[in-house]
């Protein structure tokens, strides 16, 4: 074998091993930026569940949640006079107050279990800080409310999530 030969073998195999060095290379980085991608969506997931539950801790929202706790939990016949004492006002103004609040806890529930259901927002992060709230607000609706004053098509997701919740 003359030195040309063995140098171009040197060569191609040098190429050969380079080539497979650069595809191990481009794999991986692939599988890299898999996991990065993965992980951000992750953490999006955990940012967009914390930002929707934080909104159930504001004192708007707690306010309006422990009125119409009181309302539940104070069992007397004569509901219109609790619900006039919890607000301080005449029966059809309270009446209005207490179907505000009920809307606004609704929809602050609404938006959670639309990010929820839709797998936006980090499931057990919802699960772990909303569950049992939405269990007894289900209650004190129910309880404070006959059917029709809360009709079932305003309920329909957070009915979806609580059902979703008791499940996992």
């Amino acid at each position: 074998m003359d030195n040309e030969s063995v140098s171009s073998k040197f060569i191609e195999k040098t190429r050969k091993i380079t080539s497979l060095i650069a595809n191990l290379t481009i794999i991986i980085g692939i599988i890299f930026a898999g996991i990065q991608l993965w992980q951000t969506k992750d953490i999006n997931r955990k940012q967009v569940a914390i930002e929707a539950v934080s909104k159930t801790k504001t004192d708007d929202f707690l306010k309006a949640y422990a009125r119409l706790k009181t309302i539940y939990k104070i069992d007397n016949i004569n509901m219109q006079m609790v619900i006039q004492r919890v607000y301080n006002d005449d029966y059809i103004q309270s009446k209005i107050l207490m179907i505000d609040d009920i809307n606004y806890i609704m929809n602050t529930y609404n938006n959670i279990a639309i990010l929820y259901l839709n797998e936006i927002a980090d499931k057990d992060i919802i699960k772990s800080s909303i569950y049992s709230e939405m269990r007894e607000f289900s209650n004190i609706l129910e309880n404070i409310l006959d059917k029709s004053a809360y009709p079932n098509g305003y309920r329909k997701n957070f009915d979806m999530l609580l059902e979703s919740l008791e499940k996992k």
